[in-house]
């Protein structure tokens, strides 16, 4: 049997070649066609019946359903191909229907009891987007500042999914996809480090103010929000009358980002 790994923009749902998808169609009008009544129960507990009735509801999007129909395949068959390729749908379907917890264990559990499956990739994969789909629903809103606090730990969760993911399958088909949401993470994640920068500057906490904007360079380098903290951190060596730090980091901001200004 082959298994179908996600494809397409945003490859967080696993497709199946329409070639499967027709042979089980097939298979199962036959069968059933052919069968008596007291065969059609048997029938209907094969692998093969099991999976293409679990796959049509997942495929119309009853989430729901698909699940109830994947577990008992799984239960039923444990160790068969079809099981397998099951436990790989049940990461899709619990993500999809919103059972976060219950998606991050179906991925974790194939990863442990398949490590060498030719599609653990999309397991990893899918534990980065798992916690991803929460960091999008943080980024909906305005981020809440608390003194002292941390960024959501959905959003780091998120970025050491993915580069865990990046770092032992930098070639799957699934990287580049990957890379992209982490770019968004890290943006975000500086965000949230320049927020807490910025007040407390207004609130004149200026040491303060300068470790998290020296955070934002120190792992968000890369970030949008670099020059903006280069910046702030001249306005706070300024308000200590540090002005030898000052023009040391404005001179950086000047040579790194010359669009920018400290005026």
């Amino acid at each position: 049997m082959h298994y179908y790994k996600p494809v397409g923009p945003v490859p967080d749902k696993p497709l199946r070649a329409r070639a499967l998808t027709a042979l089980l169609a097939i298979t199962l009008l036959g069968l059933v066609a052919c069968a008596s009544s007291p065969e059609e129960e048997a029938i209907a507990q094969q692998p093969q019946v099991m999976y293409a009735d679990a796959k049509r509801s997942l495929d119309n999007g009853n989430y729901r359903g698909a699940i109830q129909k994947l577990e008992r395949l799984e239960t039923r068959y444990p160790f068969g191909e079809f099981a397998q390729q099951a436990r790989l749908d049940l990461i899709h379907a619990y993500h999809k229907a919103g059972d976060r917890d219950s998606a991050l264990d179906a991925a974790e559990k194939f990863i442990r009891e398949s490590p060498r499956h030719p599609n653990v990739d999309y397991a990893y994969y899918m534990k980065g987007v798992i916690e991803y789909r929460e960091t999008e629903n943080i980024l909906t809103r305005t981020l809440r500042i608390e003194t002292g606090g941390r960024p959501p730990s959905g959003m780091e969760r998120a970025f050491a999914s993915f580069s865990q993911f990046l770092l032992r399958f930098p070639d799957s088909e699934y990287a580049a996809d990957a890379h992209q949401r982490m770019l968004r993470i890290r943006n975000r994640l500086a965000e949230y480090e320049f927020r807490v920068a910025e007040y407390y500057l207004e609130r004149r906490a200026y040491v303060a103010a300068i470790g998290r904007a020296r955070y934002i360079l120190e792992n968000y380098q890369q970030s949008t929000f670099t020059p903006a903290a280069l910046k702030l951190m001249v306005s706070a060596y300024r308000e200590l009358g540090m002005e030898e730090s000052a023009n040391q980091t404005e001179a950086v901001l000047r040579a790194s980002y010359p669009d920018h200004s400290s005026s």
